[in-house]
């Protein structure tokens, strides 16, 4: 053994009974210091055992919670209101304008009447005849008095009929109807006159006038009115011949009488002087022949025929046709303005 192996032992020594422990030595001398060649032999085995355990646990637990709480609260509180009162003329001119603005609807633009109606306020005799009238209004909606709003006024009397006599309604113009023999529960005992049903029919005279002085002004609603003092003419004397006038309708109907505008024999007015139709035969149609009811002569002026009995025929006519001799108007071609023939009611 080394003076070093010698040192180490003494102190292992003194270590071990500093300790109270006891070592055996027996094999120390087989130490062989292999630098000497002494047959030292080294067991000297490194026990050294790296027992580094550090175990990194670090963790990183930083949360970032940052939470942005910024509440944009702005409100817009612009409340800049137009408050230009101009007003835009609709209009300048018109029945329906004011000037500026159209009319309401509520305003009436015509005077004239658009339409009228009849009715009777009872169906017993002498009932009140009433009639009602439109008048056009304003529309709203432009500055002309044209347009669709046509407005009712209230019924306003038209005529009080008598107790012996029924309203009529229905023929227009509406009116009040004579009975010849009396009424009876709002119905003429017999027969009474009724409404002029002549406009319906189809005219025809004899030689005469023409055109504007023809037939067709026998029967067109338009009376002996200057101007244009419109008339049919038939070539006749004073003294009844062959002449004629005559009406005829499409189907039978049952007639009451007639009535003749014809010129007053001394007028010496606008219209024309004399030629008065004086008369002449009235008569019917059967179907087969004609029938003479009645004659007529020597009027002056207008006038009217009751047949005896009411007549169902197509066709009348005055026969024998002759202008009044009475002086001083001219004598000759008798004239008619308007012919009316009523029904039978």
């Amino acid at each position: 053994m080394n003076g070093l192996q010698k040192l180490f032992t003494l102190l292992i020594t003194t270590f071990i009974a500093g300790c109270g422990l006891s070592l055996n030595f027996d094999n120390l001398g087989s130490f062989q210091d292999a630098s000497t060649g002494d047959g030292d032999t080294d067991t000297d085995a490194d026990t050294d055992t790296d027992t580094d355990t550090d175990a990194d646990t670090d963790t990183d637990t930083d949360t970032d919670t940052d939470t942005d709480t910024d509440t944009d609260t702005d409100t817009d509180t612009d409340t800049d209101t137009d408050t230009d009162t101009d007003t835009e003329c609709e209009c300048t001119v018109g029945d329906c304008c004011d000037g500026c603005m159209y009319l309401a609807t509520s305003v009436q633009c015509d005077l004239a009447v658009e339409d009228t109606q009849y009715q009777c306020t009872d169906t017993d005799c002498g009932a009140v005849l009433e009639q009602q009238n439109s008048y056009r209004y304003c529309t709203g909606l432009g500055p002309d008095c044209t347009g669709d709003n046509i407005v009712w006024h209230a019924w306003n009397l038209a005529e009080n009929c008598s107790t012996s006599s029924v309203c009529d309604a229905v023929s227009f113009p509406g009116q009040c109807i004579d009975c010849v023999i009396g009424c009876t529960a709002g119905t003429c005992d017999g027969c009474s006159q009724g409404s002029n049903v002549a406009t319906s029919a189809g005219s025809t005279m004899s030689a005469g006038g023409t055109g504007s002085y023809g037939p067709p002004q026998l029967n067109n609603g338009i009376y002996e009115i200057p101007p244009p003092c419109n008339f049919s003419w038939v070539t006749a004397s004073a003294t009844p011949g062959s002449a004629w006038f005559r009406l005829e309708w499409a189907t039978a109907i049952t007639l009451w009488g007639i009535w003749i505008d014809t010129n007053l024999y001394d007028d010496a007015g606008t219209c024309w002087y004399g030629s008065t139709l004086a008369g002449g035969s009235i008569q019917w149609w059967d179907g087969s022949n004609w029938i003479t009811d009645g004659v007529v002569t020597g009027e002056l002026d207008d006038w009217e025929y009751q047949f005896s009995t009411p007549i169902n025929t197509t066709s009348i006519r005055i026969y024998g046709a002759h202008a009044s001799a009475a002086s001083p108007g001219q004598t000759n071609n008798p004239i008619v303005y308007e012919w009316d023939a009523y029904e039978c009611l």
